[in-house]
């Protein structure tokens, strides 16, 4: 009843398009086949699942101990079915991405809520809190060594320049949230569950502050850099084999996306420079590449 009336809206407007790109091609085939080469396995969201729940793993693993599906309140049992079925559902999908459990969340948020007074175990609880900030402290490391093993151009010169792009004060910040994360373990004052909730906190803070920031120089700023270069330029603005949409709210420019002509000011990825006519290069970085045709 909720969604119905913005489906006929859509097939009113759009018509069959809207039932051969929506349902049967965003829906069916990507649950049935795998896309953009997001495939895995019958297992994939077993580590997933304990990855994205960090720092509240512990909770989970204390759920799956204390509290067996044969004695359960009905509520409970709701909340796992309904998890369950997205849990069970995407494992078996052909196309298969972490945020597809975000669909199945909230009932087993609702579901960890009933362990925060029944922890006792300081490792169980904040040992997983102090996984993601190791990883944040290590982040330029394996993006790095990531590198190595793409074979998209563009894809390899972001990540080589994750090193590079990490500057003093992500160091500090990622050392002392890992700092501030092993203090809880020997605060004894609070409860377990309130620690917990500052674990959260601190990570919450930590992506805020330094993870998201450095994500975004990145991947973000030579786009942002590359777009006040060519914002300068009286000639056309052209996207060629890129879809790079923050592009035009840098420019403040209309953008085209066409087949480069002479005099236009191009921006594409660095692997398909090579395939453009004479062209000179305005700015490179990160797997960006501006050039104007000659």
């Amino acid at each position: 009843m909720i969604a119905a009336p913005w489906y006929i809206a859509i097939y009113l407007q759009q018509g069959q398009d809207f039932v051969d790109g929506f349902i049967l091609k965003h829906n069916v085939a990507r649950f049935t086949d795998t896309f953009e080469g997001h495939g895995g396995n019958i297992f994939y969201y077993i580590p997933v699942l304990l990855l994205m729940l960090l720092p509240f793993t512990g909770l989970f693993i204390q759920l799956l101990r204390k509290r067996p599906l044969i004695a359960i309140e009905p509520l409970e049992r709701y909340c796992w079915i309904t998890f369950g079925f997205v849990f069970v559902f995407f494992s078996f999908s052909g196309t298969q991405l972490p945020h597809y459990l975000l669909y199945g969340f909230s009932p087993l948020l609702l579901l960890l809520c009933t362990q925060l007074e029944q922890l006792r175990s300081k490792l169980l609880a904040l040992i997983p809190a102090l996984i993601l900030p190791l990883i944040f402290l290590l982040l330029p490391e394996l993006l790095y060594t990531a590198a190595a093993q793409m074979d998209n151009a563009h894809q390899q010169a972001m990540l080589t320049a994750s090193i590079d792009s990490a500057d003093l004060s992500y160091r500090l910040l990622t050392i002392g949230a890992a700092i501030a994360t092993a203090g809880l373990l020997f605060l004894n004052r609070a409860a377990l569950w309130q620690r917990l909730v500052a674990a959260g906190l601190i990570q919450a803070l930590l992506l805020a502050w330094a993870v998201l920031p450095l994500l975004a120089k990145i991947q973000q700023q030579p786009i942002k850099d590359a777009a006040v270069i060519a914002a300068e330029k009286s000639a056309p603005l052209v996207l060629w084999k890129a879809h790079l949409p923050s592009f035009v709210t840098y420019t403040q420019r209309p953008v085209q996306r066409r087949a480069p002509k002479s005099g236009d000011v191009v921006l594409t990825r660095l692997q398909h420079q090579s395939k453009l006519a004479a062209h000179e290069v305005l700015f490179s970085a990160n797997g960006i590449v501006l050039v104007q045709m000659l």
